[in-house]
């Protein structure tokens, strides 16, 4: 981390001064912790922020005192520090995409590490596999969105959605693969009620402010808000679009940017953006499973309603650093079927 943006993290952070205490289980990052803490008992694990929302006075100060810090992240060297005097001998995260996870064997060998995948993943079919930077992973011949990764990858458990995915997470790890499918969808019971608001249409939301601004990539998005928003005023219905979680990785949010664009370029006032899971992390799930219709891009959320027997439509157009996430994959299908397309071509 650069020193001001150090500082201006913890200027936000909320202090605990106290020493940590000794817990056998660490939950890496707030990301799906919710839905791990029903399946721990009570007091057996800390939470450990991996953004620094919360930060420990005692563990920061042994880690800046600490020689290593000359030659590691500040941000790493403290995770390893929280760790060791946390005592903890089980990490488990759904963050499975978080690189300081993926080395943390090296400084702490004995530690097991339990990773559970948290989303689709695209990897390429050859060996030189590296992270993008919005979290998948894909080939090293799109210079413009990576940083590559060491050689060392230790992992002692993987809980992958498919026997697919346990073949590419061996060839990125040195790891064990359990198949459980989408732990959040396999926990979430959805029981219908008749109070519940109906939706129309829905769209799930995958706007991402930091790509288009940094890398002058167009939002697959934003053609498609501006075709569903058309085809809801010629068919007489209202389009709910489904906001993710608040990010903001450029000067304003993802949501932000994405509310000033439906201002600016939607014709018809029959939309509503729905940013309800802000407040509840499950929200986007129940709205999905309330909706007549369901369009999205790749999203898992979609690909999850759609095994829930709900109505999903997969406008599969992205195509970033040339790598096309598209419809399927990594089965190769047709560019047009009964419920996706992968051209963006409103006939389609």
């Amino acid at each position: 981390m650069q020193f001001f943006k150090v500082i201006k993290i913890l200027f936000k952070s909320k202090w605990i001064f106290k020493k940590p205490s000794e817990k056998k289980i660490i939950i890496f990052d707030e990301t799906g912790s919710e839905i791990i803490k029903k399946y721990l008992p009570v007091n057996s694990y800390h939470l450990l922020p991996s953004r620094f929302e919360i930060v420990n006075f005692y563990c920061l100060a042994k880690t800046i005192f600490n020689r290593r810090i000359l030659t590691e992240k500040l941000s790493k060297s403290y995770i390893v520090n929280f760790i060791k005097i946390s005592n903890a001998s089980i990490i488990i995260s759904f963050t499975d995409h978080n690189t300081v996870l993926w080395d943390l064997k090296k400084n702490l060998p004995k530690v097991k590490v339990l990773l559970i995948q948290n989303g689709f993943r695209v990897f390429e079919e050859n060996k030189n596999l590296v992270k993008s930077v919005n979290g998948q992973f894909i080939s090293s011949a799109n210079k413009g969105f990576m940083q590559k990764t060491n050689q060392f990858h230790k992992i002692d458990l993987v809980f992958t959605a498919n026997e697919y995915f346990s073949r590419k997470y061996k060839e990125l790890f040195k790891c064990k693969t359990k198949v459980i499918g989408y732990f959040r969808n396999n926990h979430l019971i959805y029981k219908s009620k008749v109070t519940k608001k109906k939706y129309d249409l829905t769209y799930i939301s995958q706007y991402r402010t930091y790509i288009k601004n940094k890398y002058n990539e167009i939002l697959p998005d934003e053609p498609i808000i501006k075709y569903l928003n058309e085809y809801a005023q010629k068919n007489n219905k209202r389009l709910n679009i489904l906001a993710g979680p608040e990010r903001k990785l450029s000067e304003y949010s993802d949501n932000y940017e994405l509310q000033n664009f439906c201002d600016k370029e939607l014709k018809y006032k029959n939309w509503s953006i729905d940013k309800s899971i802000n407040k509840n992390r499950h929200h986007n799930y129940f709205a999905g499973m309330n909706s007549d219709v369901i369009v999205t891009i790749d999203s898992t959320l979609g690909y999850e309603l759609m095994t829930r027997g709900k109505r999903v439509a997969f406008f599969s157009i992205r195509d970033w650093g040339g790598i096309k996430n598209t419809f399927g994959y990594p089965k190769k299908v047709e560019n047009n079927g009964t419920y996706w397309t992968k051209k963006n071509n409103t006939k389609k």
